[in-house]
């Protein structure tokens, strides 16, 4: 990952201000924002793709502080590029509970106004790096089960996960696609390995990819030598689940 890449996006995000397109939304009523002032900077950056394409929720990484400029932004970029509506999650930090009731939040709005996006609200994606992983793992896993972080109102597509923490794949998962760095030593690759073996064992179709060389925390990555396209990868793999539905 790149200081250009960085640069990149927040030129785009500078252009669409500039066409007076609104780029930030918040998620949560001015009321509960007033009443609770962790929630002010709570929403959603949107980076626009085609017309009533599917869209992609981005949770980037980050326990104690926010890696939504220097990871999330280019990923949501590339993504919007292929077509894809990207959004990307500023999500409440520290606390995965806090956490999964603002992606809770984040797809059931997306969803209720698709209309005034202008995306499809089928065959939606979710994407986590790192605490993001995990937040999006906690809410597919338990949100049904414990009602602690609100109910989805429709499970995603596809989940792709960038170097999760910990992940045990089970019957509640959705197609998952796995990528951390081959020098990682943060995630126990041998867990993501047999959950990625266990999730196609229950014919939940899933992918596990080691960029080679790499450590945690990676991002994007498109120019280390001998680095693989892993977004390429992921959205292959998306494309490949939307057919064989």
């Amino acid at each position: 990952m790149t200081a250009r890449h960085t640069i990149e996006s927040l030129d785009y995000l500078y252009d669409e201000v500039k066409k007076e397109n609104q780029i930030f939304y918040p998620i949560y009523h001015i009321k509960h924002i007033k009443e609770k002032e962790e929630l002010k900077d709570t929403g959603l950056f949107f980076f626009r793709g085609k017309k009533k394409a599917p869209f992609a929720l981005i949770l980037p990484g980050g326990y104690s502080y926010k890696s939504l400029i220097h990871e999330g932004f280019p990923l949501a970029l590339r993504i919007s590029r292929v077509g894809y509506n990207a959004f990307e999650l500023s999500y409440r930090q520290k606390k995965v509970l806090s956490g999964s009731q603002d992606l809770v939040k984040a797809v059931n709005y997306i969803k209720n106004n698709f209309s005034m996006f202008g995306v499809s609200k089928e065959d939606y994606s979710l994407w986590g790096a790192s605490t993001g992983a995990q937040i999006i793992i906690n809410v597919i896993q338990t949100s049904e089960k414990t009602f602690s972080a609100g109910i989805i109102m429709s499970k995603p597509a596809v989940n792709i996960y960038t170097y999760p923490i910990s992940f045990y794949g089970t019957n509640e998962d959705s197609p998952t696609f796995i990528v951390v760095g081959e020098n990682d030593k943060i995630v126990n690759k041998t867990v993501l390995k047999s959950s990625v073996a266990n999730l196609n064992n229950l014919n939940i179709n899933a992918k596990y990819t080691e960029m080679p060389r790499l450590e945690h925390g990676f991002g994007i990555d498109l120019e280390t030598a001998g680095s693989i396209n892993w977004i390429s990868r992921a959205i292959d793999f998306l494309e490949k689940i939307k057919e064989e539905f």
